[in-house]
């Protein structure tokens, strides 16, 4: 006796044989699989397994970490020579550089910072100020005279070394003079010059830029 079947898909209704009852057939008007009613569910030769979907391979457990500490090592790496080679190169800029041009860190104003070698000793309380347009000018504290500016020229540079030829007016109470110096400087740091005594400085001393 045939078996009524509806499709749940599209609703149409067929009947199939009753040795069919149990399985599951195809829809003549859709095509979807639709079971037979009675009878022991089991699969029919026209029932087409659907295809299992494509797995995604998994990523090993911990890989994402480890590609995270390799990347902190790395970074680790590059910031830790980057501080050496700043580090290395501000060394060398600050000390193992030295001084620059003897002629171009004299360019400023220096104070008096003591005396090196004894000997003949002048007013210790003066300043003296070399500027970059050949202008010289040395200013002593009281009572010492006042002074008017003049000029000064380097030679003999060697190293951080040189000779300075310097020249002022001193203006005393009753009368006034042009002083003419000569200074062997060296120039200790970019903030420290020492003048070494020679036939007219009988005196060393240290100057201090202010």
């Amino acid at each position: 006796m045939p078996i009524p079947v509806t499709c749940g898909a599209c609703g149409k209704a067929f009947n199939v044989a009753d040795d069919l009852a149990g399985r599951r057939v195809k829809c003549p008007a859709c095509q979807q699989i639709v079971a037979v009613p009675g009878g022991a569910a089991a699969a029919d030769v026209e029932d087409e397994p659907a295809e299992a979907a494509p797995r995604k391979a998994k990523k090993p457990a911990g890989s994402n970490k480890q590609l995270m500490l390799w990347g902190g090592i790395a970074g680790g790496v590059v910031l830790l020579l980057s501080c050496c080679c700043l580090g290395g190169g501000l060394l060398w800029f600050l000390v193992l550089r030295g001084p620059g041009d003897p002629e171009k860190v004299v360019i400023g104003k220096w104070k008096y910072d003591g005396e090196i070698v004894g000997g003949q000793f002048a007013n210790t309380g003066y300043t003296v100020e070399f500027k970059e347009d050949g202008t010289y000018s040395k200013t002593f504290n009281p009572p010492g005279p006042s002074s008017n500016p003049g000029r000064w020229s380097a030679s003999n540079k060697e190293g951080g070394s040189m000779t300075v030829q310097a020249s002022y007016e001193a203006v005393f109470p009753t009368f006034r003079t042009t002083h003419n110096e000569r200074y062997d400087i060296t120039v200790v740091d970019n903030n420290t010059l020492e003048l070494k005594p020679n036939r007219k400085q009988m005196y060393g001393a240290r100057l201090k830029r202010i």
